[in-house]
């Protein structure tokens, strides 16, 4: 993501705006929501790759994860944490209970 800000100016433009807590259209609270969900079935396929032996558990950004559901305040933090609500049902349960006890926690 970040060289998508990097080189995208309406992308970085609205990521500031998300990080200042500034108050969202119902579309820009979409695209946090989307952006969002992306992350959780990002972090979900690379722990499949780890299952499936193709990562060793030292390639994960655990680090990385933990960062993202734990850290900053505001509407990022708030749609990565509904993002997980709504597809944790949907999601390996083995991943779930992963991501409670090593990154949410």
């Amino acid at each position: 993501m970040r060289t998508e800000i990097a080189t995208n100016p309406e992308i970085a433009e609205f990521w500031q705006r998300v990080a200042s807590g500034e108050p969202l259209s119902a579309t820009d609270a979409s695209r946090v929501r989307a952006a969002a969900e992306i992350v959780v079935l990002k972090i979900h396929w690379e722990y499949g790759q780890y299952i499936d032996g193709n990562l060793a558990l030292s390639e994960l950004p655990v680090s990385a994860y933990r960062s993202a559901f734990r850290g900053g305040e505001g509407p990022w933090l708030s749609g990565l944490h509904d993002a997980w609500r709504a597809l944790k049902g949907q999601l390996r349960p083995d991943f779930v209970a992963w991501i409670e006890e090593e990154v949410i926690k």
